[in-house]
């Protein structure tokens, strides 16, 4: 016979654990004490429970660390088929290989660009959705490419 304190010990886990379990199992509305004694069954039991619980927390959190290391997938890039007349920041930024905050200060005020939100929401952070038409797009990519 263990106690409680010593059974938790035993086990590496926290009192209160082996006391709720020593509660449900024994159904018993009580609370449990530090003194209350462990046949060699519950004993064997609990162990076996415990052992399956930090195999499962160890698995977690083994899977938790391998998620965190790994990249994120990719999302495919933006193709353009000619047919598209207006674009979002995201579908430019795909195109031109920068990301959409670039995109996004490149166009905010160029002429011709559709500018949905409000500009100055007195002080809090502005939203804006762009839409850049084709011609826009490309006069901007000419004005800002290299001549050769």
């Amino acid at each position: 016979m263990l106690t409680v304190g010593a059974a938790a010990d035993t086990l590496g886990v926290a009192i209160g654990w082996v006391q709720g379990w020593v509660q449900w199992k024994r159904e018993s509305k009580l609370s449990v004490g530090l003194t209350d004694r462990l046949s060699e069954e519950e004993m064997l039991e609990l162990t076996e429970l415990a052992t399956e619980q930090r195999r499962k927390f160890d698995s977690r959190r083994k899977a938790n660390r391998h998620s965190s290391k790994r990249t994120p997938a990719k999302k495919d890039s933006f193709v353009d088929d000619g047919r598209q007349e207006t674009f979002t920041v995201a579908q430019v930024a795909s195109l031109w290989h920068l990301s959409p905050d670039t995109i996004q200060r490149l166009f905010h005020d160029e002429p011709g660009v559709v500018t949905l939100g409000d500009k100055n929401p007195r002080g809090k952070r502005r939203r804006v959705t762009l839409r850049i038409p084709r011609a826009v797009m490309d006069r901007v990519k000419k004005r800002r490419s290299n001549p050769a």
